[in-house]
């Protein structure tokens, strides 16, 4: 053989073995997520699939670790998750909002409010970094756990030293959970 067949014969090949350049844009190899991949949606219920959708969202979720975590923080996780149903079952409620933030700012920043936390004038950044952490944690359990509401469909709750004169004489009683009594509509 001579020179020239063979330096065309190895470009040739090398040719052949070289894919042809793509027409179009690269396509990049996908980064690798940071973020947790939230569970499948509940298909039982429209209620739970609504508040499944509610749990999805940064800012309801907040408003729900809040109200856990001013209303409840020293209880323990009953009595957290306690708090956390009352606001879950107030959401799409007659006489109450379509969302857990409508829920719990609804009265507005001075009383009657719903929760005293949210209209007391005071700043609602939490302190005790283990105890948000633990508030996080109730209010994501009872947004992917819907259904194991351990106040029997309350809609109201109180601190048990209190007495307040509006419980008695138009809601029924529920359930005594750690310091707080739990309440639901008279049927």
């Amino acid at each position: 053989m001579q020179r020239g067949s063979i330096a065309f014969i190895v470009v040739a090949s090398l040719a052949v073995a070289k894919p042809a350049p793509a027409w179009g844009p690269v396509p990049q190899a996908e980064p690798p997520r940071s973020f947790a991949v939230a569970p499948p949606p509940p298909a039982e219920k429209p209620r739970e699939l609504m508040l499944w959708l509610l749990g999805q969202n940064e800012s309801e979720r907040r408003c729900l670790a809040l109200t856990i975590y001013w209303e409840a923080r020293a209880e323990p996780p009953e009595g957290q998750a306690a708090v956390a149903h009352v606001v879950l079952n107030r959401v799409g409620q007659r006489g109450f909002a379509d969302t857990i933030c409508g829920v719990v700012h609804q009265g507005g920043r001075h009383f009657p409010c719903q929760f005293h936390w949210y209209c007391n004038g005071s700043d609602p950044t939490p302190r005790n970094q283990a105890q948000w952490d633990d508030a996080q944690t109730v209010a994501r359990r009872a947004l992917e756990e819907g259904n194991s509401d351990p106040t029997e469909g309350a809609l109201y709750f109180y601190r048990v030293a209190l007495h307040p004169a509006w419980a008695a004489t138009r809601f029924k009683r529920r359930r005594v959970i750690g310091h707080h009594v739990f309440l639901g509509r008279r049927t």
